[in-house]
């Protein structure tokens, strides 16, 4: 009806779908009729160049394929990626199809863009007719994918015994390797394909045939475990001592994977059980890494050398220690593995057994005379590593049989002081009752109290001070338990300490005390601790800063408080005459310099250098400081001694537009020079700053006050241009050249 209507018979979709290819991926066999007799443009294509004729064989509709061929369609039209329709018939293994396009003189060698061929892709399948029928029509069978892929290949991959045998007997190149260098015989034994395997080597297969990285197919069988293809090898002579190219042996890989059977095959065949890899890894030693019992036991039986080594002198034993492969450790015990056997760092099998706390495994090696003083280089005993781990059990069984408990590494660091460093509160508690040595100390001079300490850890602090612990013992740098508490913030362990009579005023080697450090970082309940037990609240650091300086400094204004609150001196200064209003002006520390107003701080105090709390803040842009200090009466035009230069002079030249307002606004000199001569519009035009320019302008300031050394303003090379224009609009009259 709608064709009778003057319909557009190939008006496609917007992906170029016409109604013909609809009607054909359809299969609807009177419509394709009907548009075929009505002129439809039989290869009209998709926009992938997909053809009606391409789907029709895709979704293998005879009538509709026939139809299509009878009116002249395009049979080697094809995808996008040069798949044709002939190659979709065979993937799909649409025997008819495939006959039909044959038939009608289709490209059966055609392939798509990467060279894939119809009778690979039917190959692949295992489209057994189709195969049949391409090979009685002469299709290239040798042809290979662009990686070098054979349909033989495939066919060997997937196990098609009936495909593999036709292309055999149509001469099929047997021994043809993919770019990889992976034979059709060595994919068959890979996939575990016993059939196809026997048919190859029937065939005169090349059974050592090596892929490129020396893999050869007995290697791959060994390494999937297949029983049988491993036997059919080795029953037509395969090399069983054929290593990769990083000389790994059938033997090695079936050990590393535990395959027992295999193993036992290769054994029953003469393998070199003592062939290792590239690093010195023997079959024996990986089996004992993975613990595989019966592997092990079967090696062992026959004469594996039990102390063979890795290149880096790890034994066997070792890696079955290491791993807790108890069955495993004690089989090679039981056949006089060496017990002491280090590797090159000194660490023997009982050292890493504990390291792991592998609790059945440490208890065997002892029972075997294993030295249980063993250390490694670095002087660390397998007591030291099992209380670096917190191993309980293997810690007891060791103290048990006579491990030194004071054995240190050789930075001096002892068993208790590293359970303590790792918080691991039962293994101190067992050292101790145990007589370790509760004051030894690192090189550094750190006790096991500083270092407890120092990681905040409450429960081993008041161990130790119950076991009368050194509690003013100091690192080498003078650091007291105490100060290392206060210096973190730990609360509990403070107190612990106070109240157990720690020296409260036992400074550091640069004068640091308990109460310095804990203003400095903002402990506050730490220092109001130490304030309570009457610490000197005005000591000084060896720089003679007070404790109330660096808490202003640091802005904890908590702290602050509570020193001024308990009578700390408020204008107590440095050695270079900074006081604690100072520094909080310089760091803008707004509440603590209100707080240090409020209790009557000398606002106009100078640092040695003439600068005053007022220069600082202003040099620095702390507007509501700035406001405070003037507000409070500060000497606006205060300058320093060093270099005459003012508050104003300062805030010009570092550009703070508020606060030079600020300034202006409460009558600062606005011409007022350093000692160079330079005025404060000299230095904002020297640097750019065109709002400060502009407001010192509007001020009056002297634009033609020279510097002594006689230039002008417009003299100075700096000055920008738009600058300049600034002071030609105020009618400049006179310009010094």
């Amino acid at each position: 009806m709608l064709i009778n209507n003057k319909a557009d018979i190939n008006k496609c979709s917007n992906k170029e779908v016409s109604p013909l290819f609809i009607a054909c991926q359809k299969g609807h066999t009177k419509v394709v009729q009907i548009l075929l007799n009505n002129k439809a443009d039989i290869n009209k294509c998709t926009d992938t160049k997909v053809s009606p004729l391409f789907i029709v064989c895709q979704k293998g509709h005879t009538e509709v394929v026939q139809m299509l061929i009878n009116n002249k369609a395009d049979f080697n039209k094809c995808s996008d990626d040069g798949v044709s329709p002939l190659f979709y018939a065979c993937h799909k293994g649409h025997t008819e199809v495939v006959q039909m396009l044959i038939n009608n003189k289709a490209d059966f060698n055609k392939c798509r863009d990467d060279g894939v061929s119809p009778l690979f892709f039917a190959c692949q399948k295992g489209h057994t007719e189709v195969v049949q029928m391409l090979i009685n029509n002469k299709a290239d069978f040798k042809k290979c994918s662009d990686d070098g892929v054979s349909p033989l290949f495939f066919a060997c991959q997937k196990g098609h015994t009936e495909v593999v045998q036709m292309l055999i007997n149509n001469k099929a190149d047997i021994n043809k390797c993919t770019d990889t260098g992976v034979s059709p015989l060595c994919i068959a034994c890979q996939n575990g394909h016993s059939e196809v395997v026997q048919m190859l080597i029937n065939n005169k297969a090349d059974i050592n045939k090596c892929s490129n990285k020396e893999v050869s197919p007995l290697f791959i069988a060994c390494q999937k475990g297949h029983t049988k293809v491993v036997q059919i090898l080795l029953n037509n002579k395969a090399d069983i001592n054929k290593c990769t190219d990083t000389k790994v042996s059938p033997l090695f890989i079936v050990c590393q994977k535990g395959h027992t059977e295999v193993v036992q095959m290769l054994i029953n065949n003469k393998a070199d059980f003592n062939k290792c890899r590239d690093d010195g890894v023997s079959p024996l030693f990986f089996a004992c890494q993975k613990g595989h019992t019966e592997v092990v036991q079967m090696l062992i039986n026959n004469k594996a050398d039990l102390n063979k080594c890795r290149d880096d002198g790890v034994s066997p034993l070792f890696f079955a220690c290491q791993k807790g492969h108890t069955e495993v450790v004690q089989m090679l015990i039981n056949n006089k593995a060496d017990i002491n056997k280090c590797v090159g760092d000194g660490a023997s099998p009982l050292f890493f057994a504990c390291q792991e706390g592998h609790t059945e495994v440490v208890q065997m090696l002892i029972n075997n005379k294993a030295d249980i003083n063993k250390c490694v280089d670095d002087g660390a005993s397998t007591l030291f590593i099992a209380c670096e781990n917190g191993h309980t059990e293997v810690i007891q069984i060791l103290i048990n049989n006579k491990a030194d408990i004071n054995k240190c590494t050789d930075t001096g660091v002892s068993p208790l002081f590293i359970a303590c460093q790792n918080g691991h509160t039962e293994v101190v508690q067992m050292l101790i009752n145990n007589k370790a040595d509760i004051n030894k100390c690192s090189n550094e001079e750190v006790s096991p109290l500083y270092i407890a300490c120092q990681k905040g850890d409450t429960e081993i602090v008041q161990m130790l001070i119950n076991n009368k612990a050194g509690i003013n013992k100091c690192k080498d740098d003078g650091a007291s338990p105490l100060f290392i508490a206060c210096h973190n913030g730990h609360t509990e362990e403070v107190q612990m300490l106070i109240n157990n009579k720690a020296d409260i005023n036992k400074c550091r080697d640069d004068g640091a005390s308990p109460l310095f450090i804990a203003c400095h970082n903002g402990h506050t309940e730490v220092v109001q601790m130490l304030i309570n037990k009457k610490v000197d609240i005005n000591k000084c650091k060896g720089t003679e800063s007070s404790y109330l300086f660096i808490s202003c400094q640091n802005g904890h204004t908590e702290v602050v408080q509570m020193l001024i609150n308990n009578k700390a001196d408020i204008n107590k200064c440095m050695d270079d005459g900074a006081s604690p209003l100072f520094i909080a002006c310089q760091n803008g520390h707004t509440e603590v310099v209100q707080m240090l107003i409020n209790n009557k701080a000398d606002i106009n105090k100078c640092r040695d250098t003439g600068a005053s709390p007022l220069f600082m803040a202003c040099q620095n842009g702390h507007t509501e400081v700035v406001q405070m200090l003037i507000n409070n009466k500060a000497d606006i035009n205060k300058c320093t001694d060093n270099d005459g230069a003012s508050p104003l002079f300062m805030a010009c030249q570092e550009g703070h537009t508020e606060v030079v307002q600020m300034l202006i606004n409460n009558k600062a000199d606005i011409n007022k020079c350093r000692d160079t001569g330079a005025s404060p519009l000299f230095i904002v035009c020297q640097k750019g700053h065109t709002e400060v320019v502009q407001m010192l302008i509007n001020n009056k300031a002297d634009i033609n006050k020279c510097k002594t050394i006689r230039l002008t303003l417009i003299s100075v090379k700096m000055m920008e241009y738009h600058l300049c224009s600034l002071l030609v609009r105020k009618d400049i009259d006179k310009i010094n050249q």
